[in-house]
């Protein structure tokens, strides 16, 4: 049986920002929490351009990036 596993990350900064990729490449699902809209939308941003540097550093494959980046829900509701 598969069991689901799923990360909260709160605060979208540097950090949870990496956070949060680092757990979606690892097959986990992931809430990333700001309680700014504008943090939430630079750091949906700044995750693609990293995973890109990912595939130009042969650490992750271009054709996973779709499904990596779907494991990652942005969010300003604390209640999610």
């Amino acid at each position: 049986m598969s069991e689901s596993k799923k990360v909260c990350c709160v605060g979208a900064g540097n950090m949870g920002q990496q956070i949060a990729l680092q757990c979606a490449i690892n097959d986990l699902e992931v809430v990333l929490y700001s309680r700014k809209e504008s943090s939430l939308e630079k750091a949906h941003e700044s995750i693609k351009k990293f995973a890109q540097k990912l595939v130009t550093a042969k650490l992750l494959d271009e054709k996973n990036i779709p499904s990596v980046l779907d494991r990652i829900k942005f969010t300003n509701d604390p209640v999610q």
